[in-house]
């Protein structure tokens, strides 16, 4: 097999793989946005049930930085996964 034949396969099985990558992208940005707004209701709740102002503002803390990071989800920029992994753990444990 030539040179030219290897090359011309190569490009196009990138170029097949491509939309499967970024649909796999898609839905794994999907998930996590959906994770965080589900966290983020969450922690609304929390904070409006918490009765000390200590926990009340951790719990702002932990909103802040669930939104922080949906801001930047919806806006297309890439998102470390282990950050939200972290946000959203944080968040089952608001107190």
């Amino acid at each position: 097999m030539s040179i030219d034949k290897i090359a011309a396969i190569f490009a196009v099985s990138m170029a097949l793989s491509a939309p499967v990558w970024a649909a796999d992208s898609a839905r794994t940005r999907t998930r996590q946005i959906d994770a965080l707004e589900y966290a983020d209701a969450r922690l609304e709740q929390n904070e409006s049930g918490a009765g000390k102002p200590a926990q009340a503002q951790q719990v702002r803390q932990q909103r802040q930085t669930v939104q922080e990071l949906l801001g930047r989800l919806e806006a297309g920029h890439r998102v470390d996964p282990a950050d939200v992994e972290h946000a959203l753990h944080e968040a089952e444990r608001p107190f």
